[in-house]
């Protein structure tokens, strides 16, 4: 679209004047995100030139991170913010959270602006949480005690209403596990092996079949709603997609279901078995474990898929495809894999993801996880936790793209910031700095005690 954008306006130049005619004020959100191609036509069509259009752009440069490191795409025609100090305004005050989670984040501010903390609505939170604010430093063997550890701290400062109003999420910079086994804790993956961190896509691409249950289940339960199209279009979903893995013809419909009905509706067996699945895991609920997909239903779903096939080659769904995502005991599926981490029965609820999937997003509490990206993350910005550095002046790419994912991540919450970093990443006067600078710090032993 951009190309017949240009096309457009090099061939009909009469065009531009059309559109500004029709929109002649242009306002443009978290604008630290376009890119140059969105950059370029927009100013092409509204900036350039003689006109009387109004624009103002919205946004903070230092949440810039949906450019990757060595991109070409950050803009240069229509750059962000505004150098002319007669047309930039600052806006440092934030009514999300309190000054104590301000002077946290603002020295990750590549651009320093003066952060100051006008909030949060303290009654939202059933208790004063100030001076809460945590590091959790963890021994080398205890990071699957981080989310249980933080599950109990949450019970404690919080108020039973205010755990069940509020939202609390645990992320890190790579939520992905790498091939190799190095540099523990690698990724989000590393402090629950139950995360399925490719279910925290908009549209997930599970590698598996029950992977795409799993995903269906994800969104019902984040849903709330009690609405089961999603579970029902997931599992749909996934049977077009063991289609395409072997080889078969896929048509791209918007109601995956009803399309998978229609193509079935004369093959009485596995159409039978299509509606007798999402009756039992859909309609009645009933739990999907191993031993029920091994003796049972894997079986079924590859008929039904193969069945989908419109044409008259004969094929097979890839194994992979049909095999159950983890080798471990029988499970509930949707127990065994997600992005929702519970500890038992009890509230509260905390969704795992990257510091990408919240950027924009509002949480009570926020647990920022340390992983590794060619160094780990804490580790490389300590200087920063010291409160010794400010801004991005002078700094690499990789440190400038790592201070803008933390000011990210220490900027979501209202009323609770922590962090979970290994034990191993301060010396004893470095943890007695952060304590200085308004940090708890809480050590989690191997076995899980927390002292």
């Amino acid at each position: 679209m951009f190309v017949y954008g240009h096309r457009l306006l090099d061939v009909l130049p009469a065009a531009r004047h059309h559109i500004i005619d029709r929109f002649p004020v242009l306002f443009i959100d978290e604008a630290q995100d376009n890119s140059e191609l969105q950059s370029n036509i927009l100013h092409r069509v509204f900036v350039n030139g003689e006109t009387n259009i109004v624009c103002q752009r919205f946004g903070d440069a230092n949440q810039a991170i949906f450019h990757s490191v060595d991109s070409k795409e950050i803009p240069t025609t229509w750059v962000f913010p505004n150098d002319d100090e007669n047309i930039k305004r600052d806006i440092p005050d934030s009514h999300r959270f309190g000054q104590s989670i301000a002077n946290f984040a603002a020295p990750f501010a590549i651009v320093p602006q003066g952060l100051t903390g006008k909030g949060p609505d303290q009654r939202k939170a059933g208790a004063d949480v100030g001076g809460v604010h945590t590091v959790f430093l963890f021994e080398e063997n205890a990071r699957a005690h981080v989310l249980p550890v933080f599950t109990d701290y949450l019970r404690e400062i919080f108020t039973p209403e205010s755990l069940e109003n509020g939202s609390f999420v645990a992320v890190g910079g790579k939520h992905k596990e790498p091939n190799d086994d190095n540099n523990k804790p690698n990724s989000v993956c590393d402090y629950w092996n139950a995360y399925a961190p490719e279910q925290t896509r908009a549209d997930p691409k599970p590698d598996t079949f029950v992977g795409y249950f799993q995903a269906g289940r994800a969104k019902f339960d984040k849903d709330g709603s009690g609405n089961l199209h999603s579970m029902v279009e997931s599992i749909a979903a996934g049977i077009l997609e063991a289609v395409r893995r072997a080889g078969g013809k896929v048509v791209r419909r918007q109601r995956k279901d009803r399309y998978i009905r229609e193509v079935l509706a004369d093959k009485q067996e596995v159409f039978a078995s299509y509606c007798e699945f999402m009756r039992c895991f859909v309609v009645d609920g009933e739990e999907l474990t191993r031993q029920k997909w091994d003796d049972e239903w894997q079986r079924k779903v590859s008929n039904v898929a193969e069945s989908v096939f419109e044409g008259e080659a004969t094929y097979q769904v890839p194994q992979a495809f049909l095999n159950w995502p983890d080798a471990g005991a029988d499970t509930p599926v949707d127990a065994k894999a997600g992005t929702i981490y519970q500890k038992d029965e009890q509230l509260p609820k905390i969704r795992l993801g990257s510091i990408h999937s919240v950027k924009g997003e509002t949480h009570t509490g926020v647990l920022v996880l340390e992983t590794f990206w060619n160094g780990y993350y804490h580790g490389k910005l300590k200087s920063w936790l010291l409160q010794e550095k400010q801004g991005g002046n002078g700094e690499g790419v990789q440190n400038l793209s790592r201070l803008k994912l933390h000011y990210v991540a220490m900027t979501r919450p209202t009323h609770l910031l922590c962090l979970a970093l290994p034990s191993d990443t301060f010396t004893p006067e470095e943890i007695t700095a952060l304590s200085e600078r308004g940090w708890r710090i809480a050590r989690i032993a191997a076995d899980g005690q927390v002292t």
